[in-house]
């Protein structure tokens, strides 16, 4: 597996400012090849497909035929996976008849929304670039983001169009079309009129586009962090995203014919068939939990934001399978007195990502909304999940679960300035990815089973130091530095600013956030 090794806690920074040639990089990190956690199942991981992003996931939704697929939470209008195929190659023709043309960077700002995903897929499907960002942003972080993604038509909530139009006089003559979703606004399109007028007989499909590489073409931009500052953004290409669904289908089916050897009951498409999604589309988090959704042919009830009671309705209305949360929301719903007051007995499985959760937490939080509770974790910057665990499966408390398909996991040591580094550390266990989130409180580090872990050096790592963990891309070539280049960040050049920041932070007294 060719790849470049992602740090997902803390680098050698005297490694990533390029004293080392990359002949001597790679002979380093081939020596220690035996210090890489690798997926292991019976099931090999077929090839990522060399396609458009888009039109692959319109392929397999087609299978999914009249079956719900998003759900609006409050309101209760619904698509079926057929009306998502039959809609995104039309307002993919639309856009292109207004000017959009491949290689533009489309500014995509909403709450959670079941026209979110007919937007993304369309947009992807041109294909141009889907900057997506949070409807939370002030004016002035938006045209961060503007200036970053180059965005130059925009497609946009209604309740963020005060602020893109104040963006725009911050911005003249930026943006050439802003389409608008929600109720019709008389200096803007509405987005709704991109998904009624037929266009698609009159307009090329992607396939007939010799020149497209999945590979290179930039499919979605994401903000990650903003702990350095402004917040980064991560380009993400057609060949990071597909490699994101073939891992899951991987790891959905793995998990199915090991749950079916020790007789659990219920299989993925079980527990992902009425998902509750809060998380922000615009976050991969919620990008890796809907890719796991259309994968089974499960269906997504959106809430534009969390709240108590809409929460908990939600839940009991539309007999919610699957909820990813956040450790916030877990503190919440472990103390909150709402839970008597719904019946919530469908839920099957929760799954806490995006910052640590600490095991009493989970065990606490299992017993009493009486269901599975599951842990994940992932970067932006690796566009996928790196690990995750399944109850009954890849379990075990204080663990972030087994490294996902397509992915490698190295253990490695650093120091800054002559120390070790400070804000996060790993424990590493056979066959485990032995890691913690960034910023978390430190641990020590355990030295593997007959094994010594060394330092960048080659030096043996004793017991108590600490150590760190990398995660390794699959279809990445060279080592990726800290350089930033204008504002843009290709997968993880941001970390090595990032923990630096950690690094000043904790010792202070304060945690860095995740990305």
């Amino acid at each position: 597996m060719n790849g470049v090794y992602l740090c997902t806690e803390r680098l050698n920074f005297n490694n990533m400012d390029g004293k080392l040639s990359p002949e001597e990089g790679k002979k380093r990190e081939e020596s220690k090849e035996g210090y890489i956690t690798r997926w292991k199942s019976v099931i090999p991981c077929p090839p990522v497909p060399d396609t458009n992003l888009a039109s692959f996931l319109l392929r397999e939704m087609a299978n999914h035929g009249g079956k719900q697929a998003l759900v609006d939470a409050v309101t209760g209008q619904h698509y079926t996976y057929s009306d998502i195929c039959a809609m995104v190659p039309r307002v993919c023709a639309n856009l292109a008849a207004a000017g959009v043309s491949a290689g533009d960077a489309v500014l995509l700002v909403s709450p959670n929304g079941i026209e979110f995903p007919i937007a993304q897929l369309a947009i992807q499907l041109l294909p141009a670039t889907c900057v997506a960002a949070s409807p939370f942003l002030s004016p002035d972080e938006l045209v961060h983001v503007m200036r970053v993604g180059m965005a130059s038509w925009a497609v946009v909530d209604e309740s963020v169009l005060g602020v893109i139009e104040k963006v725009t006089t911050m911005l003249p003559n930026t943006l050439r079309e802003i389409w608008v979703i929600g109720s019709s606004s008389k200096s803007h399109p509405s987005f709704y009129s991109l998904m009624k007028t037929e266009r698609w007989a009159a307009w090329p499909p992607q396939v007939e586009n010799s020149s497209f590489n999945p590979a290179r073409e930039v499919a979605l931009m994401q903000f990650s962090s903003g702990t350095t500052g402004l917040t980064k953004g991560v380009m993400l290409s057609h060949r990071n995203l597909l490699t994101l669904y073939m891992q899951v289908k991987c790891f959905v089916e793995d998990v199915d014919n090991k749950k079916k050897a020790s007789g659990e009951p219920d299989s993925e498409a079980d527990i992902l068939s009425r998902v509750l999604l809060f998380i922000p589309l615009h976050h991969n988090y919620a990008t890796v939990t809907f890719n796991f959704v259309v994968t089974v042919g499960g269906c997504c009830v959106m809430m534009k934001t969390f709240s108590p009671h809409s929460f908990f309705n939600a839940l009991q209305k539309y007999k919610i399978t699957y909820a990813p949360i956040v450790p916030h929301i877990a503190n919440f719903l472990l103390h909150t007195p709402l839970l008597k007051e719904y019946d919530i007995t469908s839920l099957k499985s929760l799954i806490s990502a995006s910052a640590p959760l600490p095991p009493s937490t989970k065990q606490a939080l299992t017993t009493r909304m009486g269901c599975a509770m599951r842990q994940g974790y992932g970067l932006t910057e690796t566009c996928a999940g790196v690990a995750t665990t399944i109850p009954h499966v890849y379990s075990k408390m204080g663990s972030v679960g087994r490294v996902m398909p397509y992915l490698e996991v190295k253990e490695r040591t650093i120091r800054h300035a002559g120390r070790w580094a400070e804000p996060v550390s790993m424990r590493a266990g056979r066959g485990e990815l032995g890691t913690t989130l960034l910023g978390l409180t430190p641990s020590q580090v355990t030295q593997r089973p007959g094994r010594a872990l060394l330092d960048s050096s080659r030096t043996s790592l004793q017991k108590g130091q600490r150590g760190a963990a990398v995660s390794r891309s699959p279809d990445q070539r060279s080592w990726l530095s800290s350089k930033q280049t204008g504002g843009v960040s290709t997968p993880v050049e941001r970390l090595g600013s990032w923990l630096q920041r950690v690094v000043r932070d904790s010792r202070q007294g304060r945690r860095g956030r995740c990305g």
